[in-house]
């Protein structure tokens, strides 16, 4: 732009020029239409300067601008993540999320889960296998997470709510995630009434179950706290967690890994406190 400022510019004086210095005038043209071109010539010439000064000003601005946006401030920099700590305590509120064991034991294991993650299927062989070691020496709390990318993941967790004011959220729990059943889902999101029917409930009452909003409110409270426990910070150590799942807590620390050995030794150093 500014280079087309200067050619126009350039051209328009040559042609001022020419017309007084190149005989396009008859010599016995009045001077004072002389001077009055002269005027003239100064005046673009002013106004050219000014025209190119505003363009240095905007290209200057624009510079900031494309700078700012490709560099953060410091105030909106979000920590580097560092490794788990497997020491670090989440604060992670049983709530009104269903668990199975015992509701008094000195562990609590919270899960958080989608219906339609094949690793969370995986973890339901590690939640049997606890149980079956510890017993009543650990409750295991079961939180939802439905990926917004899984679109039936959401409602199966209503169903599982809902078979759980029967008495049924593990049994539903577990049927959905049984022989891959959950893959299903993604072609029949009301699979879990068929299976409903199998497990000996309720269907009027589970539909209407279904429908009360407090529900969906259970779902978004606890997708909320993974999200919460993601987005935080300590001032001297990190406490932000990876957003994915299945993710677990043992007394509101984050175990190393999946396997039952890492898991137990997490377990076992909590019964010892």
């Amino acid at each position: 732009m500014k280079n087309k400022v200067f050619v126009y510019g350039l051209f328009f004086m040559f042609f001022i020029s020419t017309a007084l210095y190149g005989g396009w005038f008859d010599e016995e043209q009045k001077s004072e239409e002389l001077e009055d071109i002269k005027k003239k010539q100064e005046l673009f010439e002013q106004k050219l300067n000014q025209i190119v000064k505003k363009l240095d000003q905007i290209q200057v601005a624009i510079t900031k601008v494309a700078s700012g946006a490709a560099k953060p401030s410091e105030a909106n920099k979000r920590p580097k993540r560092k490794p788990a700590d497997p020491n670090y305590v989440h604060n992670i509120p049983v709530g009104d999320s269903y668990f199975i064991g015992n509701p008094n034991a000195k562990v609590v294991i919270t899960e958080f889960f989608d219906f339609q993650w094949p690793y969370c299927a995986k973890s339901v062989s590690l939640i049997d296998e606890i149980m079956a070691k510890y017993g009543d020496q650990v409750k295991i709390v079961f939180k939802s997470f439905p990926l917004s990318s899984h679109k039936q993941a959401f409602k199966a967790s209503k169903y599982a709510i809902a078979a759980g004011r029967q008495g049924k959220f593990k049994e539903m729990f577990k049927r959905i995630f049984k022989d891959n059943t959950w893959r299903e889902l993604r072609n029949d999101e009301d699979l879990p009434k068929t299976l409903a029917a199998e497990l000996g409930l309720d269907i009027n009452q589970l539909e209407e179950d279904m429908k009360d909003p407090t529900v969906d409110a259970l779902i978004r409270a606890e997708t909320a706290q993974l999200r919460a426990l993601s987005n935080a910070y300590d001032t001297e150590q990190y406490a932000g967690v990876r957003l994915a799942v299945p993710k677990f807590f043992i007394n509101g620390r984050e175990p190393t890994g999946r396997s039952f050995e890492a898991f137990s030794t997490v377990i076992e150093e909590e019964l010892k406190k």
